[in-house]
């Protein structure tokens, strides 16, 4: 994404109102999947508006393009800050960091209903500032930058990827969550999940 397309997105923020269909010619602009864009629009329709607004507020592009993630990757949720989250204090952290989805092998998965719990879960990890929180403990904890050990980062991703799992179960999509691991049977079964479903 260049200087112009990041220009094009903050003049279509501030024109546009996040209650209306009208967000797709912000968060849909590298999105070319047809397929993924009807379903893209389905999962926001069925957000609080609550949530909307912080989207709106936080995510700065969607794409189907290549990421380069690993294979395995179905999709991700990124956070990006050109001027580089760690240079200021934990306030300036949540005020400048803005993230970027990638749906990448999200249009691989067959069922509509699996695709939009994909799609759901990475606008949690937005909703929940995963990012931002994770770099307001580095500084609470006195990295500078805010490093974790691969142990304690490995601990702290299976929090947000459980945690995004049950932002998007209380959003609604239960049925959506139990036919992404219907196709998908090797995608890790989150903790509360297995609990209270006894799978």
């Amino acid at each position: 994404m260049n200087e112009d397309d990041i220009e094009l997105i903050e003049l279509l923020h501030d024109a546009l109102d996040p209650n209306t269909d009208q967000f797709a010619l912000q968060f849909l602009l590298h999105v070319r999947d047809e397929r993924l864009k009807r379903l893209i629009k389905q999962v926001w329709q069925r957000l609080p508006f609550c949530d909307r607004v912080v989207l709106w507020e936080l995510m700065l592009d969607m794409s189907d393009g290549d990421s380069g993630e690993p294979e395995s990757t179905l999709a991700s949720a990124r956070a990006i800050d050109p001027s580089a989250p760690w240079s200021g204090n934990v306030a300036q952290i949540a005020e400048n960091t803005y993230w970027s989805v990638s749906l990448h092998r999200a249009k691989d998965i067959k069922s509509d209903a699996a695709c939009m719990y994909v799609i759901a879960h990475e606008f949690a990890h937005v909703v929940l500032r995963h990012t931002q929180i994770s770099l307001a403990a580095g500084y609470l904890l006195g990295f500078e930058p805010p490093i974790y050990t691969e142990t304690d980062l490995d601990t702290l991703t299976q929090w947000h990827e459980e945690e995004a799992d049950l932002q998007a179960w209380v959003w609604g999509f239960q049925d959506e969550l139990k036919a992404f691991l219907e196709e998908c049977p090797e995608a890790r079964r989150s903790r509360w999940y297995v609990e209270i479903t006894h799978y």
